[in-house]
C-alpha cells in the first residue's frame, strides 16, 4: 500500500495551518500581551502551530515508512518471480 494523493494534500494543509498559527503567534500585538483577548489568541497561535507541527512530522515519518516498505516488498516480489 502506497501512501496516495489525500496523505500528500494532508501533510500540505498541515504545514501551512502550522507556518499560519506561529506566524499568527509572532505579530508583537500578540507576542508581547500580558492579558485579555490578545494573550489567549497569541496563545493559541504558538501552541497550536506546535501541535500541528508535531502532527505533520508524525505523519510524514509514517508516510515514508509506508512508502519505504511498499517499495520493499515491490522489489522482494520482482526478485522472487
Amino acid at each position: 500500500m502506497r501512501p496516495g494523493r489525500r496523505t500528500y494534500v494532508t501533510l500540505a494543509v498541515l504545514a501551512v495551518s502550522a507556518f499560519v498559527l506561529i506566524s499568527i503567534s509572532g505579530i508583537s500585538r500578540f507576542k508581547n500581551a500580558k492579558h485579555g483577548a490578545d494573550e489567549v489568541i497569541g496563545a493559541i497561535g504558538w501552541f497550536g502551530g506546535c501541535l500541528t507541527a508535531l502532527v505533520f512530522l508524525i505523519l510524514l515519518v509514517r508516510t515514508i515508512w509506508i512508502a519505504r516498505r511498499a517499495r520493499r516488498q515491490e522489489q522482494a516480489s520482482l526478485a522472487a518471480s
